[in-house]
């Protein structure tokens, strides 16, 4: 009983060893067309949509009202100090945007994007991916119909939860819009764990 005892002892010990040697975050050198963190001054960057959509049957109209804040991870966190935008409000429209420096011309060399994600509360209905934006968006207005290049990253639907890759352009012969859709989309995660989600098209 004393060996048992005494290894429950050093379990308990390793344990808050462990605990006590979580990293604290610190802000990347990495460079990029945008990196985003979410340090204090996000709102500078970011801007919550205040659009309004209707919805292809019976024609509802709906509001972007969901609200976003940023904070750190409330289930399982890995770094100290390490925090990400969170949609608020539960079964409401969340759409939020950020203008890049410059636009961006991937024409002729690998263009990669990634993003991390996390369902706190488990997954429903909804999605969690992004949109590269045509140029010229209005922030304040931005919603499903908003113009956009790429959408890549997680929808959850029910049935029919997958991992987007989609590409939007204009056929260069018939002049009409397109979408490329990835076959055979990989299903998402949804768990307490952050995901890493990377794109890389070359």
């Amino acid at each position: 009983m004393r060996a048992v005892a005494g290894a429950s002892l050093v379990a308990l010990a390793a344990a808050a060893s462990v605990a006590a040697e979580k990293p604290t975050f610190k802000p990347t050198d990495v460079k990029g067309a945008l990196v985003e963190q979410f340090t204090d001054d996000w709102a500078t960057r970011w801007t919550p949509s205040k659009a309004t959509k209707k919805t292809p049957v019976g024609s509802e109209t709906f509001s972007y009202v969901g609200e976003w804040k940023v904070e750190e991870s409330s289930v399982r966190p890995a770094i100290i100090g390490d925090k990400g935008l969170v949609a608020k409000s539960k079964a409401s429209h969340h759409a939020i945007s950020a203008p890049l420096a410059t636009p961006l011309d991937p024409k002729g060399k690998p263009f990669v994007v990634q993003y991390e994600a996390k369902f706190q509360k488990g997954g429903n209905c909804g999605g969690g991916y992004l949109k590269l934006l045509e140029e010229g968006f209005e922030s304040s207005e931005f919603s499903d119909k908003t113009p956009w290049v790429v959408m890549f990253g997680q929808d959850l639907t029910c049935p029919g939860s997958k991992v987007h890759f989609i590409f939007r352009h204009q056929n260069p012969i018939t002049k009409e819009w397109e979408e490329k859709h990835l076959k055979s989309a990989p299903a998402p995660h949804v768990g307490e764990d952050t995901n890493l989600y990377t794109l890389i098209v070359k």
